[in-house]
């Protein structure tokens, strides 16, 4: 099976790259392996431990994506902007190195959770390097052939009335679990939304067809989490993003999203209502505290909680379950120490975006869209783990690096400002005749007869 798939994938890639060349076809392969196609090839443990749930397989495996996205990085590294993150995410690679060969202890599990943290910090550096295709016209045609995919399977789903099993009217898609799909559709829709303000008419238009499907595909999950954060990432694209053009096709996304949230919204109160608290999260969460504080600074080892915590804790014994919340389980898994060097990229991404939101100009559409992708996933982790399993974690790693590389960085942000600041009062000298004020050259508005507003003021020259 597995020679013919590689057999298969020849074929394709020499029928693929001379049309595409390297980067896009790498991009296509790669988000496929990690919507449509993150199937395991190899490993991943034996039929009797595939009870283990954690955020990867209870043993080392081979999945489409772990192949593609080392060879994703070595591509993405030709770009000196790409090579420049790999430097923020080294440290942490060399901590799980060294907590998988010495301070961590156990084995199969270990290894493969010490893989998938890995390969979330690669999607860093993939998605950095190979962010002007994603953020392409191309992109955004292969992002909505994905979701239409993604979505015609939930559709599927709930046209012919079956959910996933165990979950029942949840419909779960192309995944075993409904989570999983909503959890998806947050990154896709996060790059999409940039390219609602692109120059290309055809791009916008893709775009807010694949950010509708986005939000059909997750509604029929009935995830309380996964449907808040779309809503949030969505509404919130309307509330903070403060530009006319557009601004009706914007609320009719607003709208579409709340008809596609009706149906469902009295199905997720009744979900509130017969069980507000989520099962057995309140122990659980306690556990995973208790956890963390036994190994603060270094951590139990990633996918490593419930074969350490199960000894300990009565509530992971029974229900075999990791805490269902990702922030107390990375700090459990990874310690403080191993989170503070995961998230130094991250980091410095945010402050450069939460600083690129002021400026009003150059790509300060991917500013607005990384702080909302971070709040909706942020809102998703408070009460589930599954944004740091395989391939959700890969994907949400990737798009906020594929935002993170178009917002401008600290000192030209600063450059910006300034530039902005100075170039007022040479504006107002040429509005007044001269910088000695003696001919009043201000145009004026031949229907009211008063000035005319100029065409460059402060916050003109900012949007410039």
């Amino acid at each position: 099976m597995l020679i013919l798939l590689a057999a298969a994938a020849c074929v394709v890639a020499a029928i693929v790259l001379p049309i595409w060349g390297v980067r896009r076809a790498i991009c296509a392969a790669l988000l496929t392996s990690l919507t449509i196609a993150p199937a395991r090839l190899l490993g991943g443990g034996s039929p009797d431990e595939q009870y283990l749930v954690g955020i990867s397989y209870p043993a080392p495996a081979v999945a489409t994506f772990t192949i593609l996205l080392p060879l994703a990085t070595i591509v993405a590294l030709a770009r000196p902007e790409a090579r420049r993150q790999a430097a923020l995410v080294v440290p942490f690679l060399l901590y799980v190195a060294a907590g998988t060969a010495g301070f961590w202890q156990g084995s199969g599990p270990l290894v493969s959770g010490a893989a998938q943290v890995g390969l979330i910090a690669l999607a860093w550096i993939a998605g950095t390097g190979l962010a002007p295709v994603m953020r392409s016209e191309f992109g955004v045609k292969l992002i909505l052939v994905l979701v239409t995919i993604l979505a015609g399977s939930v559709l599927l789903q709930v046209v012919q009335g079956v959910g996933a099993e165990d979950y029942g009217s949840r419909a779960s898609g192309l995944f075993g679990h409904p989570a999983t799909v909503g959890k998806l559709a947050l990154p896709l829709t996060a790059m999409l939304l940039p390219q609602t303000e692109a120059s290309s008419g055809r791009a916008r238009r893709l775009a807010y067809a694949g950010i509708v499907m986005c939000v059909a595909m997750t509604m029929p999950t009935q995830s309380r989490a996964n449907i808040s954060g779309i809503l949030l990432l969505v509404l919130g694209w309307v509330v903070i993003n403060r530009t006319k053009d557009g601004r009706g096709r914007r609320y009719g996304i607003a709208l579409v999203a709340a008809i596609a949230a009706a149906p469902y919204i009295p199905v997720v109160i009744t979900r509130f209502v017969r069980d507000p608290e989520g099962g057995e999260r309140p122990e659980l969460l306690a556990a995973g505290l208790r956890e963390f504080a036994a190994a603060r600074w270094t951590g139990l080892g990633p996918n490593n909680f419930v074969p350490t915590a199960q000894a300990r804790e009565i509530i992971v014994a029974v229900t075999g379950y990791p805490v269902h919340n990702a922030f107390v389980l990375a700090l459990a898994e990874l310690g403080l120490i191993g989170c503070f060097l995961a998230l130094v990229p991250l980091g410095y991404a945010l402050i450069k975006a939460i600083g690129g939101m002021r400026l009003r100009a150059g790509h300060v559409a991917e500013a607005r869209a990384l702080v909302l992708l971070v709040a909706a996933v942020a809102l998703v982790s408070w009460s589930g783990w599954g944004t740091l399993r395989y391939p959700v974690g890969q994907l949400i790693a990737f798009a906020c690096a594929v935002l993170a590389t178009g917002v401008p960085s600290l000192r030209e942000q600063r450059d910006r400002i300034t530039a902005s600041r100075t170039s007022v009062p040479h504006e107002q000298d040429a509005l007044r005749g001269g910088p000695s004020g003696a001919h009043r050259t201000v145009p004026r508005d031949e229907s009211r007869g008063e000035a005319a507003e100029p065409h460059h003021t402060a916050r003109g020259a900012l949007s410039a």
